[in-house]
């Protein structure tokens, strides 16, 4: 298989349910039954049609917005996928439910390094008490553990992402060591319609002064409070704070808004150019999918506008720019959105 490389994200839609209900994430209306596999083959078509050959270029790579080791049916799926070159990303996010838990998970491992894949992206939030609760799934630091141990003895890099909240400071830096290398990176939860709901343990800026410095490496985004982003953007200096902090990273994400019923629009990864995709056809594909369409792209947001109309410049609590971005945006769409419900009752 030839070495492939990925500058832009390409969104499938879910196919398996991911059995959890993590507080932060993203995907509001999660599966509650496994598509048919003649469905994800037809969503498999649809990818291949999408693109010129191969079907999944160099410049391209799949994110699966699901569970995928949880399908009954992912080993076929997987060499379904390699038959129509229809290839998922290097690095797989998984919460581990099918590699811990399958009596098949040899096969499943098998057929995704088949695939290409090398690595796994898994979340640990503390000790087991709170990662439990932060999952709403009893049962899945284990899990994560043991699916941690067996891709590990199968030559696959795992890496564990630590969400920050006011709560678990003590407990996420504990577990980083735990681990035992260096593939760690500790960040705290973006705005998404979940998230919201839990604002309240939301960290505060001074949360990263509480990381000792053997641990201060793993924090990989320029994180300030909503003040003084506010500040930066107002006075005029955001694009050389921008510069300055990617100059100390690999900045490759920049994430998503949302994701089901509510319509998103950012960066994935920037400064690059996607390969020859047929967007015409990949627009249809997705037109009647609860998942957003396509390539994930900037909005055109005037910042300086939203940080007067939303910024709070006396708030301490800690976001990387995007983050603050997509809570902007949230408040925006739901200033609109109660402007126009107040227009209709005045109406009647």
């Amino acid at each position: 298989m030839k070495p492939r490389k990925y500058d832009a994200i390409v969104l499938a839609p879910q196919i398996s349910p991911c059995r959890q209900s993590c507080k932060h994430c993203w995907v509001t209306h999660n599966l509650e039954r496994h598509k048919p596999l003649d469905e994800v083959r037809n969503i498999i078509d649809g990818m291949a049609k999408a693109f010129d050959d191969p079907a999944i270029t160099e410049k391209a790579l799949l994110y699966c917005l699901d569970e995928l080791t949880t399908h009954p049916r992912v080993t076929e799926i997987l060499a379904y996928c390699r038959e129509r070159n229809v290839l998922p990303q290097p690095t797989l996010v998984t919460n581990g439910f099918g590699i811990a838990t399958r009596e098949n998970w040899q096969e499943i491992l098998s057929e995704l390094k088949e695939c290409g894949l090398n690595g796994f992206l898994m979340t640990v939030n503390g000790d087991r008490e709170y990662h439990d609760w932060f999952t709403g799934s009893e049962g899945s630091f284990d899990r994560v553990m043991e699916a941690t141990r067996r891709a590990n003895a199968h030559g696959f890099r795992v890496a564990w992402n630590m969400y920050l909240t006011r709560e678990n400071i003590d407990q996420v830096v504990e577990t980083a060591r735990m681990k035992g290398d260096h593939r760690i990176r500790i960040s705290v939860p973006v705005h998404t319609t979940k998230w919201r709901q839990w604002s309240h343990i939301h960290a505060d800026i001074d949360v990263f002064s509480r990381i000792p410095e053997d641990c201060q490496g793993f924090v990989d985004n320029d994180y300030r409070s909503e003040a003084e982003w506010v500040e930066l953007i107002l006075n005029g200096e955001l694009e050389s704070a921008e510069k300055e902090a990617e100059g100390r990273k690999d900045a490759r994400y920049k994430g998503f808004f949302e994701c089901n019923d509510k319509l998103y629009q950012e960066v994935a990864c920037p400064g690059y150019e996607v390969g020859p995709m047929k967007h015409v056809l990949f627009r249809e594909l997705f037109a009647s999918d609860e998942v957003p369409p396509g390539i994930a792209k900037d909005e055109s947001m005037d910042l300086r506008k939203m940080a007067e109309e939303h910024g709070d410049p006396s708030s301490a609590t800690a976001y990387c720019m995007s983050g603050l971005k997509r809570k902007w945006s949230h408040d925006s769409r739901e200033k609109s959105s109660a402007l126009e419900e107040r227009s209709v009752l005045d109406q009647t």
